[in-house]
């Protein structure tokens, strides 16, 4: 009678979100990042509202500022498919550069046609915005409205507050936003994909 109400809880599908708190200098990065900005002032427009973001670079002549930052992702997102076992190699394939003040954000978006995305964070005020990550299985409509508490079963979302050198991978189908800034100075931040190499 006792093996019957042994039940066995399996989860399925898991979505695994890396994060690293680096030792990587950002002064010189946050320099290169204002360079670019003065060369290129309208930037993209594309999950940005308001706030300014770069052309997204292919991985060609990589400015000395990155090197030992593009060095640590290399093997930090080879190391995350490996623990998932997923085939590598892998290679970055582009990168852009956001800076976003009082009241910018970041729509719900994914990034499509690759298979790890990730961000850096350069700047980090307080109150400059988290990122977000959104599930997307229409559970809203089905869990209690009334729950007194939320996990990662029952909740809608998860939040990571930025931090200066923190880094962030995911896979790049998992959406997710950057909440409005509340602060008046600049949180800037590095973002980009990567794919298996060779295939488009």
């Amino acid at each position: 009678m006792g093996k019957q109400n042994n039940f066995e809880q399996i989860n399925l599908f898991a979505t695994p979100v890396w994060k690293l708190e680096t030792d990587i200098q950002c002064k010189p990065i946050k320099s290169l990042v204002h360079h670019v900005k003065k060369t290129n002032k309208v930037g993209n427009k594309l999950t940005n509202m308001g706030g300014w973001q770069s052309s997204a670079y292919p991985c060609v002549e990589i400015p000395q500022a990155l090197k030992p930052l593009f060095s640590l992702l290399d093997t930090s997102v080879r190391s995350c498919l490996d623990a998932i076992d997923i085939p590598n190699p892998v290679k970055m394939i582009n990168f852009w550069f956001n800076i976003n003040e009082k009241g910018n954000y970041n729509k719900l978006h994914n990034h499509r046609g690759t298979l790890i995305s990730g961000v850096f964070y350069i700047e980090t005020p307080e109150n400059c915005g988290s990122i977000s990550f959104e599930r997307y299985d229409d559970s809203q409509y089905f869990l209690p409205e009334d729950l007194q508490k939320r996990n990662l079963f029952t909740g809608s979302a998860i939040h990571f507050e930025p931090k200066e050198g923190r880094l962030l991978l995911f896979p790049s189908w998992l959406l997710h936003q950057v909440e409005p800034s509340q602060t008046t100075k600049p949180r800037i931040s590095m973002s980009f994909n990567y794919s298996i190499d060779g295939v488009k």
